[in-house]
């Protein structure tokens, strides 16, 4: 039986600089939960409906410093968010929520910098082995740098070493995908593109990579053949390839960005590419199969498509696999 998937997308500009906590980004984000859960009634959802909000990267990143200065939350405030994240996805039942991504940094402890190094060699040779030829990737090359850059700043964690860097934090940039009240998945962003370009040089803030194809089932829906759990997968900006270099394909494909071009999806046929940027226009379209790849077709069906321009919201419904 098809599915039909709402679909609101918050296309503000994440990277614009504002000073605002993130208690204060959490209220506002219920707030628009709120106006989407309510267009998504206007366009005929029901109780056990699917939904879906996005959120554009960079939401839940301090901005204080000014534009595209970047600095991470602390542990504590990300998990603040995070919990917040799950309760909306709570209130508001069969909503996967994706709040856009989540920048903090967490302080070194004793024993952390090997467990993580080789948890990144762990991925990098498992992805390897999948590829033709065993050929590296750009996201092998993203692990590699940071397995330096733990390795160089590492030796000097004391700071003994007169003139070194001294490895102070880990930086993550993630979304997390929250539905009905859990988190379903953690995926983190590899690419570092400017991350953390707001923190103090001194504090030699590394960015770890994610090593995962960030992909997840959401329980208590079928994806495109009827049978197989609901699958979706999540790319962050610059990872856009990440799903394909993982070998794997969905149902729904989302791409959360601060001005990235979308490329091909790793959406099978009749399944859903998301977009939403803080650049770009937000995109809802079907995946078709195009040789051996899958691209995007635009779905023009104005009468399932709501447009909030004055809150920002793009919202549709569309149905998977027709």
């Amino acid at each position: 039986m098809p599915l039909d998937v709402f679909v609101a997308i918050w296309h503000l500009d994440t990277r614009a600089g504002d000073t605002l906590t993130e208690f204060q980004k959490t209220t506002n984000m219920r707030t628009q939960i709120g106006l989407a859960d309510s267009h998504f009634k206007t366009l005929g959802a029901k109780t056990g409906s699917l939904k879906i909000f996005v959120a554009p990267e960079y939401y839940f990143a301090d901005f204080s410093a000014g534009k595209d200065l970047i600095q991470g939350y602390t542990e504590l405030e990300a998990q603040g968010v995070v919990a917040q994240l799950q309760g909306m996805s709570n209130d508001y039942p069969d909503m996967l929520i994706l709040g856009g991504t989540v920048a903090w940094k967490k302080q070194l402890r004793r024993g952390e910098r090997d467990t993580i190094d080789q948890q990144l060699q762990q991925a990098k040779a498992q992805v390897l082995q999948l590829q033709p030829q065993g050929q590296q990737t750009p996201w092998h090359n993203e692990v590699e740098q940071a397995r330096q850059n733990i390795k160089l700043k590492g030796w000097n964690i004391k700071g003994k070493l007169t003139g070194q860097p001294k490895l102070r934090w880990f930086g993550f940039n993630a979304t997390f995908a929250c539905f009905n009240g859990n988190v379903l998945a953690e995926i983190r962003k590899s690419t570092n593109a400017g991350e953390f370009s707001g923190e103090n040089p001194n504090d030699n803030v590394v960015m770890i990579p994610g090593t995962s194809a960030g992909t997840f089932d959401v329980p208590g829906f079928k994806g495109i053949d009827g049978n197989t759990v609901l699958k979706v997968g999540v790319e962050i900006c610059g990872d856009h390839g990440r799903i394909g270099q993982f070998r794997e394909l969905v149902d729904i494909h989302v791409l959360l960005s601060a001005s990235q071009k979308p490329g091909s999806t790793y959406a099978q046929a009749g399944g859903i590419f998301i977009h939403c940027d803080n650049a770009h226009p937000p995109r809802v379209e079907r995946s078709v199969a195009l040789g051996l790849f899958f691209d995007r077709s635009k779905i023009t069906d104005t009468a399932n498509t709501l447009k909030d321009a004055t809150n920002l919201l793009y919202v549709q419904k569309v149905t998977l696999g027709a």
